[in-house]
């Protein structure tokens, strides 16, 4: 199943990344309606509340964010964390940015369309509003009960009991479920 409600396109932006009381130096790799993956030296924690300052060219504009996963990888020769973050509620100017970076990708025409999907994919059609009779998106987050390890599971269910169940009984006993939101 999409883990994703929409595409993300490609943006390649510095940032700054407001942490509590620490800021670090990031870059933005893509963004999309609802979230955005970052990438920074400095080490945030996976569902932490972080401000995201981006430095558009018409106005700065500040994303509250919260953390949904983590992942090291190397990014301009460094070892260093990918952040994918969920936007709670994008402001008017978050949005205006997304657009203007989608239209771009839109106007693309390499010579051949399948490099377009693999290196900036653009929104498809937007998904129809689930009926009540037909399973919604849920995301769980998951950790391994003898290590750190942590998952990710988006599964379809009627609802987050089922959701929780279906999670149980596709993983085993050996995951907790750590969160459960509808994606």
């Amino acid at each position: 199943m999409e883990r994703r409600r929409t595409e993300r396109v490609q943006k390649r932006e510095r940032c700054q990344i407001r942490a509590g009381k620490s800021v670090h130096d990031g870059v933005v790799l893509d963004l999309s309606e609802g979230g955005l993956a970052l990438v920074c030296d400095g080490q945030l924690e996976v569902a932490a509340a972080v401000q995201v300052e981006l430095s558009d060219r018409r106005q700065p504009i500040s994303v509250s964010v919260m953390v949904w996963h983590s992942r090291r990888a190397r990014f301009q020769g460094k070892q260093r964390f990918v952040y994918g973050c969920i936007i709670e509620s994008p402001s008017e100017a978050y949005l205006a940015l997304f657009q203007r970076a989608e239209s771009r990708c839109a106007r693309r025409t390499p010579a051949r369309p399948t490099q377009t999907l693999e290196m900036a994919p653009c929104p498809s059609e937007p998904e129809p509003l689930a009926k009540d009779d037909e399973p919604r998106p849920y995301r769980l987050r998951l950790r391994h009960r003898t290590s750190p390890r942590t998952k990710m599971l988006t599964v379809g269910a009627a609802s987050e009991d089922d959701a929780r169940a279906i999670a149980e009984d596709s993983l085993g006993a050996e995951w907790e479920l750590l969160e459960i939101r509808a994606a």
